[in-house]
C-alpha cells in the first residue's frame, strides 16, 4: 500500500504540474483527498463498532486516493475515453492489481448498460462488463462508491441530491437508477450504522486543516491544494519515499474521536 501511495503522489503532482486547468485541477486534488480521509474514517468508526480486525483502513484510504487516477490519463470531453478503463489499465501496469477493480467500481455497481453510461462505446460496455464479471465487490468497492456518491470536487451533497445532479448531468435514461444506488446505501448505511454524510460533511470542512495537518508527511502537492501560492511547481518537495502512514493515522484516530462524539 506505500507504493500505492507513492504511485498517487505522482499522479497528482503530474497533474498540478502539466498544465491542467486550475479551475479543475485544484477541486479533483481536494476531491481525491476528502474521498481518501473520508473513507479511512468510516471504515475506522466501521471496523471500531464491529471489532472486525479484517479492516483495512490503508486500503480504504488508498482506494479514494486512487479511485481517479485515470482522469490524469485521459480527458473524457475530449478523448470520450472513460476514465474507469484508463484507471484499471494504469493499476494494472503499475503493478497495484489490488486497486485496479476500484477505478471500475467507484462508477459501476454491476453491469454498464448504455441507459447509465450513454457515453461509452460498445466496445467498452463490452470491456467493462468482462471486467466487473470477473470481480466479486468488496467492501472497499461499496465504500468507495458511496463517498464518492457524496463528493463532488471539493463539495459534499446527501446523496439523493448528488443522484439527481448525476441523472441530469450525464443524461442517464436508465429508469431504475435512482433506486439502485439508494438500495446499496440503504444496505450499507443500515447494517453499519453510519452516516456517511456526516463524515464527508466533516472532512470537506476541516479540508485546509486537515491537509495541513497531514502536509508535512506527505508532499508538496498538499500545500498546493490548501492554496499555498509560494510553492513553485520547481520546488516543490516530493519526499517521494516519505512514510505518512504513521502519522495520519494518528492525526485521523483524533479526528475520528470529534466525529464519533
Amino acid at each position: 500500500m506505500q507504493e500505492a501511495m507513492n504511485k498517487a503522489s505522482v499522479y497528482i503532482d503530474r497533474r498540478i504540474e502539466d498544465g491542467s486547468k486550475i479551475a479543475i485541477t485544484l477541486p479533483h486534488a481536494s476531491h481525491i483527498l476528502i474521498m481518501a480521509v473520508s473513507a479511512y474514517l468510516i471504515a475506522r468508526q466501521i471496523k471500531k463498532q464491529t471489532k472486525d480486525e479484517t479492516i483495512d483502513l490503508e486500503k480504504a484510504f488508498v482506494c479514494g486516493l486512487l479511485h481517479d487516477i485515470g482522469r490524469y490519463i485521459v480527458d473524457e470531453r475530449e478523448s470520450k475515453y472513460p476514465h474507469t478503463i484508463a484507471g484499471y489499465d494504469r493499476c494494472k501496469k503499475l503493478k497495484i492489481p489490488g486497486v485496479a477493480p476500484v477505478c471500475l467500481t467507484h462508477a459501476i455497481l454491476d453491469k454498464a448498460t448504455h441507459e447509465e453510461y450513454p457515453d461509452y462505446t460498445p466496445e467498452q460496455l463490452k470491456f467493462v462488463n468482462d471486467k466487473m464479471s470477473k470481480i466479486n465487490r468488496s467492501f472497499y468497492d461499496d465504500l468507495t462508491m458511496l463517498v464518492d456518491l457524496h463528493c463532488r470536487g471539493d463539495q459534499v451533497f446527501h446523496i439523493h441530491d448528488r443522484l439527481e445532479k448525476n441523472i441530469k448531468m450525464y443524461n442517464i435514461q436508465m429508469d431504475n437508477y435512482y433506486d439502485k444506488y439508494m438500495a446499496l446505501y440503504n444496505k450499507f448505511t443500515s447494517k453499519y450504522n453510519v452516516d456517511i454524510y456526516r463524515i464527508c460533511r466533516f472532512v470537506a470542512d476541516h479540508r485546509k486543516s486537515i491537509f495541513k495537518h497531514l502536509m508535512p508527511y506527505c508532499h508538496g502537492w498538499l500545500r498546493y491544494v490548501c492554496g499555498d501560492k509560494s510553492v513553485a511547481k520547481d520546488h516543490v518537495a516530493y519526499s517521494r519515499n516519505a512514510n505518512i502512514a504513521q502519522y495520519w493515522k494518528y492525526y485521523l484516530a483524533q479526528q475520528a474521536k470529534v466525529i464519533t462524539k
